[in-house]
């Protein structure tokens, strides 16, 4: 990593303290990330968005007073600079979905291990979208039931073009897919957990 590269800002919700306690413990650890902030409910945390302004927020999706929908969708309307990084217990599609649609750049478990909670911080940080294995089957199986040369209204953005470009990190490689001209996505490993999927979308508005 770049020494005089400015760290990555993060703040954590969860309505669980033991849980935040924990990520933020856990990120301490790792050079070039910096915990700005926490919140226990999603209203909490868009506030907290707006004192911070931090690059990533680690979301929560079943919180009190206003859940980590709503609330990804309120940071990521009015604040389109800051990344949101879904960690939940929960995998069920119709979740997956409507943090997409609200505007999520990455989607995880809460048994990811560190360096897989790390590759996504940074992947999310740097504006790619990156999901865990499973989330990544079912948005392949979308896109690929899709008819050529369309993109389902509610698929990540993207380019919908080849991508040519060079993977986005070492020992990244591109995936082969049956489809004509499929989104850029990438297969990031790591050696303790399972594979987790990345898809580099078109840049975010400023």
């Amino acid at each position: 990593m770049d020494p005089d590269a400015a760290p990555i800002r993060v703040l954590l919700a969860d309505d669980h303290p033991v849980v935040r306690r924990g990520l933020s413990a856990l990120l301490g650890t790792l050079d070039g990330v910096t915990v700005v902030g926490q919140a226990g409910t999603g209203a909490e945390i868009v506030k907290e968005v707006a004192l911070t302004r931090p690059d990533v927020v680690i979301m929560d999706l079943r919180m009190p007073v206003l859940d980590g929908v709503a609330a990804t969708q309120q940071i990521t309307r009015d604040y389109p600079d800051v990344a949101v990084l879904v960690l939940t217990m929960f995998d069920e599609d119709a979740l997956v979905a409507d943090a997409l649609r609200a505007g999520a750049r990455g989607y995880l478990l809460k048994g990811a291990e560190q360096d897989e909670i790390e590759r996504a911080i940074r992947a999310v940080a740097r504006g790619d979208v990156i999901f865990t294995q499973a989330v990544a089957a079912r948005v392949l199986g979308r896109v690929s039931a899709e008819p050529r040369g369309r993109s389902s209204r509610n698929s990540p953005r993207g380019s919908g073009r080849c991508s040519t470009r060079s993977p986005p990190e070492p020992g990244m490689r591109r995936l082969p897919t049956g489809s004509a001209c499929p989104p850029r996505l990438w297969a990031t490993t790591s050696r303790r957990s399972s594979p987790s999927w990345a898809w580099p979308p078109e840049p975010r508005p400023s």
